[in-house]
């Protein structure tokens, strides 16, 4: 497999994930927008970035913050890491790279 598809392997487990966990949800196909997964639920909206292997860099980390700030209270920026049959997440706290804290997509019931 190509580091691509390995890539979007990853994407789809976290698409999963999401759907089982009452989440709509949107891919941004090619990735290159500010997520590669959307997901929202009542009251929560998810801004996926999803790495395969190195979590996203600094200015990856602040565009989503970014993004998620015009929801305030709403908006989620994660990092889901994979491989596939190991997924976390990680919801940023800041731009560092240690600035995160564990976050399980059952976090918020609908």
């Amino acid at each position: 497999m190509s580091g691509y598809s390995d890539g979007r392997v990853v994407e789809y487990a976290v698409i999963h994930d999401v759907i089982d966990n009452g989440y709509e949800h949107m891919r941004g196909a090619s990735s290159k927008g500010l997520c590669d997964v959307l997901a929202i639920k009542p009251g929560e909206v998810l801004f996926i970035n999803v790495k395969r292997t190195t979590p996203p860099g600094p200015a990856e980390r602040a565009d989503l913050l970014r993004i998620a700030g015009y929801l305030p209270g709403v908006g989620v920026p994660l990092v889901a890491l994979g491989p596939a049959s190991r997924l976390t997440y990680r919801r940023l706290t800041g731009v560092g790279p240690k600035a995160w804290e564990p976050w399980t997509p059952d976090e918020v019931a609908a």
